[in-house]
């Protein structure tokens, strides 16, 4: 479903969860593995949220880092603000 959606927008701590477990379902490391490399990051580019949005206090630097360096915007909002 997520492949055919037309936005993708993953919370802060969400994008952590997209980062370490998109390796292992197209293949890369085995079930739980935490994948590095070449191999890994491409299963990773393959599938990017449009956005991360959150106040961004979960949100590990390397992934913020890998995303933010393949165009995936941060959004901050405050724990404060209202959500929809």
């Amino acid at each position: 479903m997520a492949c055919a959606a037309a936005l993708r927008i993953c919370a802060d701590g969400g994008a952590n969860r997209l980062y370490d477990q998109v390796p292992s379902w197209r293949g890369v490391g085995g079930p739980g593995a935490h994948a590095d490399g070449a191999a890994a990051d491409a299963a990773r580019a393959a599938f990017l949220p449009d956005i991360i949005k959150g106040d961004l206090d979960s949100l590990r630097p390397q992934v913020r880092e890998f995303y933010s360096r393949r165009g995936v915007r941060c959004a901050a909002c405050s724990a404060a603000a209202p959500t929809l």
